[in-house]
């Protein structure tokens, strides 16, 4: 803002960098799963929201956050909505470990929700008739649900994940399954899923392979081509097909809401410097003592300071 003496003020943030992930949280984790049974391949579109709860951004210098796959994972890609404005390769890698993969954040975390960071995982996992899933998470997870299409006819098997009202989106039904608690930070979510049937696409449509999103790790050609690329099914398309709207509108109206909020954080701040700059005239012009006017203004100045914290 450029004031009448040719004074421009500017707000702006500064905070202090800390490599502590202690203030990380999930808002929550939505796992999508499809098996083709015919290809022996199963796939598993994962939506996450991170927050930063801290006042602090975090950022170790090389990383910001750590997400291991289940240690059977294949061929793991990061997906972006087109509106975060990051390339995949930009808001992290993937890494392989003695355990398995592990996706790594590139992009430090601002404190508050305008930090929040939301992306997919996917990645594949061999399917012979059944498979075990364990996820380990590093960090508290609010809300977790796991959902499976109901035309697959497939068997959900867990004793943390107990069947949740069904759901139809963009045309396709789901069946949900959610955690009753919170999962905490460093505890594992385990399920296994059996059955399923050939669906009519899965044989007069061609299959095409997953595209990979992103930067995988150096070690790329090692365990991936040990196993080979997993091919998966046009029923796993259209659930990635049909969900990709559902994610771009629900992150548009939540990044809505935030510029609503730092807009009203702004108003506020400018009325209340408003109302300064007025009690600094009266005082000049002898309306009101000294007294009176040093309480009045380290008053104001004690509600703008809750802006800066």
């Amino acid at each position: 803002e450029l004031t009448d003496d040719g004074i421009l003020n500017v707000d702006f943030f500064v905070y202090e960098v800390t490599g502590d992930r202690s203030t990380l949280s999930f808002n929550y984790v939505e796992t999508f799963f499809d098996a083709s049974p015919s290809e022996n391949a199963a796939t598993i579109l994962q939506t996450v929201e991170l927050i930063n709860n801290g006042n602090r951004i975090v950022y170790d210098g090389e990383y910001s956050f750590s997400i291991p796959l289940p240690d059977n994972a294949l061929n793991p890609r990061i997906q972006v909505p087109p509106i975060i404005g990051l390339r995949p390769e930009d808001l992290g890698t993937i890494e392989e470990t003695a355990e398995g993969f592990v996706v790594q954040g590139l992009v430090p975390l601002l404190p508050g929700p305008t930090g929040r960071l939301f992306f997919q995982i996917i990645y594949d996992l061999p399917y012979n008739e059944s498979v075990s899933v364990t996820q380990r998470f590093e960090y508290p997870v609010s809300r977790m649900v796991l959902w499976v299409p109901v035309e697959r006819q497939l068997s959900v098997q867990s004793e943390q994940l107990p069947r949740e009202a069904d759901q139809s989106r963009e045309d396709i039904n789901y069946i949900g399954y959610t955690v009753i608690d919170p999962i905490e930070s460093g505890e594992t979510l385990t399920y296994r899923v059996s059955g399923g049937v050939v669906l009519e696409s899965d044989i007069t449509s061609p299959a095409p392979a997953s595209t990979p999103t992103t930067v995988a790790s150096s070690n790329e050609n090692s365990a991936s081509s040990d196993f080979g690329i997993v091919v998966v099914g046009i029923g796993v398309l259209l659930i990635v097909a049909g969900i990709l709207y559902l994610f771009y509108d629900l992150q548009k109206t939540r990044l809505k809401m935030q510029a609503q909020h730092i807009e009203s954080i702004k108003s506020q701040k400018d009325i209340i410097l408003e109302k300064i700059a007025e009690l600094d005239a009266a005082f000049e012009r002898g309306e009101i003592d000294e007294e009176q006017y040093q309480s009045e203004r380290q008053s104001l100045k004690e509600q703008l300071r809750k802006f800066f914290v």
